[in-house]
């Protein structure tokens, strides 16, 4: 009796030690900043974008993710010589992209299909509210 006490024992703590692996593992996404950018990192960035669009080219900034952990892209409005806005229809919804830390590595979320690319050339930090 005392032997099957002693396997029940240690197979609840093998699991315990398990699920507290996987607990570890699987931590919630936190809201991250890119303070700065290297090239490398923007050149990085600007090629998930696209991947995760299907290969639509985009322009991002080098200040992407410098103050704030989204990244809202727009058509570009069609303009007059003048400037004035000549097409102002809206018939395309914003791409939207967010910068997370998870485990300590830097993930792009694309909210549209709640896809994560791994950024590896990028030096995230935590977003402080």
């Amino acid at each position: 009796m005392q032997k099957i006490i002693y396997y029940l024992n240690t197979i609840l703590l093998l699991m315990g030690l398990i699920s507290g692996c996987k607990t570890m593992s699987n931590q919630e996404p936190l809201a991250a900043l890119i303070p700065l950018h290297t090239n490398e990192s923007i050149t990085e960035l600007r090629s998930v974008v696209t991947k995760a669009l299907y290969g639509t080219s985009v322009t991002i900034a080098k200040t992407a993710f410098n103050n704030s952990n989204r990244l809202i892209l727009e058509r570009k409005k069609i303009r007059a010589a003048d400037g004035r806005v000549i097409d102002t229809r809206v018939d395309q919804e914003p791409y939207i992209f967010e910068l997370w830390l998870i485990n300590g590595d830097c993930y792009l979320h694309y909210q549209k299909n709640s896809q994560k690319y791994l950024l590896k050339s990028a030096s995230c930090s935590l977003l402080n509210n």
